[in-house]
């Protein structure tokens, strides 16, 4: 049992905590958003001192009698947690969001693993990127290897026993916990298809970083275009790389290996955003320095503009025409990436409607390693509307709509029974079918005997594993071909 004293000095702490997140204050670490930020923001006055305090009081008493007087325990902690987590969903804010550590926010650069992003291919791995310096680059596995069984193998490069495992045996569902379930220095062996021919690499897993910036180039009849993907935003901890930096080595070897640039595309399709300071000094690159690139429009209305600022010795690069890709992931700092463009340099954008997350967001750490990510502001291109909840409209319009991305995305896993599937899964199943065979089927059961009939499966109209996967790899082979249309046509425009 407590004594007074020291439940009394628990009551501080918990009004220590709790009055801290009643008072947050910026802190410019840039988090989608926060760039150097020194503003004061005016103070609620809906609520006087006084009764500000009883409501703290309040707080207080029903947390001492919860966990002094209630029928059943309950851990200190979990209280304040549970605390904090119904004030957040009060203000039912999706972006807004508190975790007990840094590692939940998901902002790093780095991962343990092979090194790969993957996406299922008539139940196999079909590899779409291979992360640069990663494990998988290391045993030589590159794009477009289909991966096919993976056994793991012990200190002599034996395969352990009952390590074996052919992936089309899983749902794609399945595939972390039963195939790709790695620790650091875990020694694979890796069965993977290459043009059609078997091929076999060992892999040591390990820690590696994600690159965020490739690219490609090409002179056609004298003039230069170079096409750069930027896939994050991300990148600024200690011992990241810094997606700024990357872009700087990328234009300059385009520019010393092929000449100064005519037609610049960035892609920034599936870019989730990241760190606003690393969008504001990639626009550096290209505007000059004092540009404002982005605004912040606060709580009160008022305007603060985001501008770049030159480092010693910093490059400028420049081309002709500007080309932008986006599509239905394309969020955050990718937006506000793609209106500067567009906005400072004429951009022409290409692709489908953008996500539409034009909200900014900050981060307060705790001492005890929590962190509470939260909202404090709209963001605004240079001079053009806000995107928020709406995203850009492209100047050329491409690909598929938004609001079918789950039909050349969306993943049902095969069941045993038609009746295991849910009306959603079967209305998507129908969909999916329909674009791969160009058809109009209303039916179900009639849509999956035709599918089946037509690729020689098993005509026993049951929406098995085998008849998922293969309708996933067609489906995906449209994506794929989508994609490259797009590509395309930012190359012609």
């Amino acid at each position: 049992m407590e004594t007074k004293k020291e439940k009394i000095s628990e009551g501080k702490r918990v009004y220590i905590a709790l009055t801290s997140l009643m008072a947050i204050t910026f802190l410019g670490v840039g988090i989608l958003v926060g760039y150097n930020i020194d503003r004061t923001e005016t103070q609620d006055t809906s609520i006087n001192e006084s009764s500000y305090e009883d409501f703290v009081q309040k707080f207080l008493d029903m947390y001492e009698l919860i966990y002094d007087q209630s029928l059943y325990s309950i851990d200190k902690e979990d209280l304040i947690n549970g605390a904090i987590d119904g004030m957040l969903n009060v203000y039912n804010d999706p972006y807004t969001f508190y975790t007990l550590n840094s590692s939940d926010q998901h902002l790093g650069t780095s991962g343990v693993g092979l090194g790969i992003v993957r996406s299922p291919y008539n139940g196999n791995c079909l590899i779409t990127q291979v992360i640069e310096g990663s494990p998988a680059a290391k045993g030589g596995l590159k794009e477009k290897d289909i991966i096919y069984k993976i056994a793991k193998l012990d200190e002599n490069k034996d395969i352990i026993e009952n390590s074996e495992k052919m992936l089309n045996q899983f749902s794609y569902l399945d595939w972390t916990a039963e195939v790709f379930n790695f620790e650091d220095k875990d020694c694979v062996r890796i069965y993977y298809l290459r043009d059609n021919e078997e091929k076999v690499t060992d892999v040591t897993v390990g820690t590696y970083m994600t690159t965020n910036v490739s690219f490609s180039a090409k002179k056609i009849d004298g003039k230069v275009e170079a096409y750069i993907k930027i896939s994050s935003f991300l990148g600024m901890g200690v011992g990241e790389i810094s997606p700024v930096d990357e872009l700087n080595g990328v234009l300059n070897t385009i520019v010393t290996n092929y000449g100064e640039i005519d037609h610049l595309i960035f892609d920034v399709r599936e870019n989730g955003g990241g760190y606003v300071s690393n969008f504001v000094n990639s626009m550096a690159y290209f505007v000059d320095d004092g540009t404002t690139v982005m605004r912040y429009r606060y709580r009160d209305g008022s305007i603060q503009e985001v501008k770049t600022k030159d480092w010693k010795d910093m490059k400028k690069y420049s081309a002709n025409h500007y080309t932008v890709i986006v599509n239905e992931n394309t969020a955050s700092a990718a937006e506000s990436f793609a209106l500067a463009m567009k906005d400072l340099l004429n951009a022409t954008i290409v692709g489908q409607q953008s996500y539409g997350k034009g909200i900014a967001q900050n981060l307060k750490y705790y001492d005890d390693e929590s962190v509470l990510r939260y909202t404090f502001a709209e963001t605004l291109p240079p001079f053009s509307e806000g995107i928020n909840l709406k995203g850009i409209t492209p100047d050329v319009i491409v690909g598929y709509p938004k609001e079918e991305k789950y039909i050349y995305r969306g993943y049902v896993e095969g069941k045993a029974s038609n009746d295991l599937l849910s009306l959603e899964s079967k209305e998507l199943i129908v969909k999916q079918i329909n674009l791969v065979m160009n058809q109009k089927f209303d039916s179900f059961n009639t849509a999956v005997v035709a599918f089946q009939e037509a690729y020689d499966l098993e005509t026993n109209g049951e929406f098995n594993k085998v008849t998922a996967d293969y309708l996933q790899m067609k489906i995906y082979d449209i994506y794929l071909q989508i994609s490259e249309e797009i590509l395309e046509v930012a190359r012609g425009n």
